[in-house]
């Protein structure tokens, strides 16, 4: 009879692993341990070992514990076979091997995901977090993702199209199958099944009529030039705050978003600009969204440096000893973007300075006496301008990094004449 393993995490500082994955046989005094990687800035103080989760309230502590879940469940399904018979089994990289297994689509995912998480080939990204949603949403419909990779068919996908749409009222409908099908898509490629999936499920999207003729209606969220100049020009002793300090930071947070209207940039492109991207007074730089393009030459931008963003450049040259243009405290490390394991922690961190940012923002829209305000309205605001004054679209899209078709689907059409 094979032994009966006990799994329990826990986190440990005498091994110096960090969290670890415990397998204990029962009965005896052998542990194995198993290092849990790809954890967003984990804050051990909060870490409960008899809840067997971090309890603080961040949506990065959600996301590690939704982690922690996936390992135990793996691990506890290998278990389930009956074939592992200690910790240094289950934990090797091939517990099974020799035994004959059965690929089935949600293992598949599992194994995508993990190698999304390490991409070699192409940059890192954090496109994986939608197969894990995907992977969430076919636990939850508990048929489909059992099924033999190689028999996912039509019918397969209908079903679970239609617990979406039946089970979770549609939310999320279009990215679920989308990633479904770009799933059975890769799997096709790697010659692990050989169906075509077909079935025409964007005809079967739910259709917010209202939401979408509002949409259209309104266009995208911007500044009018007046309300633009004010936000430019105003006193920040007026914007609520604690203490000089804070002004301080206002006044950064300021002239990020002024520099981003100034360059048509996107904000996390502004984030971890450097003073060595300028060049013979250009901006030249690689568009993070477009960093997995096919055509490299798509993915770097030019956009001449305007005399605005020049001063703001100068402002705070010399205050980042990592050479970045804005002296966020996130720009003093050193980020390796092509290492997966340092670009997840740059975005965790980019996101929580874009959120302060935000927070800012959100005091200013009161004063300026608009419903919304963010980082992105200064970009959208930006575009807007400069068609309204005529710009050329094609010199416009490739200054920004965008598209023709893009400007003119999300501004053009929504400029009042």
């Amino acid at each position: 009879m094979a032994n009966r393993i006990i799994l329990n995490l826990r986190f440990t500082t005498e091994k110096g692993l960090g969290l670890s994955l415990k397998a204990t046989v029962k009965g005896t005094s052998k542990a194995n341990y198993k290092k849990v990687q790809g954890l967003r800035n984990p804050d051990y103080t909060y870490w409960d070992s008899k809840a067997q989760c971090f309890n603080q309230p961040s949506l990065d502590a959600i996301y590690n514990n939704k982690l922690l879940k996936e390992m135990m469940n793996y691990y506890q399904k290998l278990l389930e076979t009956g074939n592992i018979t200690d910790g240094k089994q289950l934990f090797s990289d091939n517990p099974l091997e020799g035994k004959p297994t059965v690929l089935t689509l949600g293992t598949y995912l599992q194994q995508l995901i993990a190698k999304m998480k390490s991409e070699k080939i192409q940059m890192p990204s954090k496109n994986y977090q939608c197969y894990i949603t995907l992977f969430h949403k076919l636990e939850l419909e508990k048929n489909v993702i059992n099924v033999p990779l190689k028999d996912v068919d039509d019918t397969k996908f209908i079903q679970f199209s239609n617990f979406v749409l039946d089970k979770l009222n549609g939310v999320n409908y279009l990215g679920l199958m989308k990633k479904f099908h770009a799933t059975i898509v890769r799997a096709r490629k790697e010659k692990l099944t050989t169906h075509v999936l077909d079935y025409p499920f964007k005809e079967k999207a739910p259709r917010n009529l209202r939401k979408a003729a509002e949409k259209a209606q309104n266009g995208v969220d911007i500044l009018t030039v007046n309300q633009y100049k004010k936000f430019v020009e105003m006193d920040l002793n007026k914007v609520p705050h604690g203490n000089k300090m804070q002004i301080k930071y206002m006044d950064l947070y300021r002239d990020f978003c002024i520099f981003m209207y100034e360059m048509k940039m996107r904000p996390c492109d502004v984030v971890k600009l450097n003073v060595s991207d300028i060049k013979d007074n250009n901006i030249i730089y690689w568009a993070t969204k477009k960093k997995n393009y096919i055509n490299e030459s798509s993915s770097f931008v030019v956009c001449p440096l305007t005399t605005t963003a020049k001063k703001i450049v100068n402002k705070y040259k010399g205050q980042s000893s990592k050479g970045y243009v804005f002296p966020f405290a996130m720009n003093e490390y050193d980020w390796d973007f092509k290492d997966a394991v340092s670009f997840n922690k740059w975005n965790n961190r980019k996101q929580a300075t874009q959120e302060r940012i935000n927070v800012f923002l959100r005091k200013v829209a009161v004063i300026l006496g608009v419903n919304k305000l963010t980082i992105y309205t200064f970009r959208h605001s930006t575009f807007t301008h400069k068609i309204m004054d005529g710009a050329n679209l094609m010199q416009l899209a490739k200054e920004g990094g965008t598209s023709v078709s893009m400007l003119e689907h999300h501004y053009f059409n929504h400029i009042k004449h």
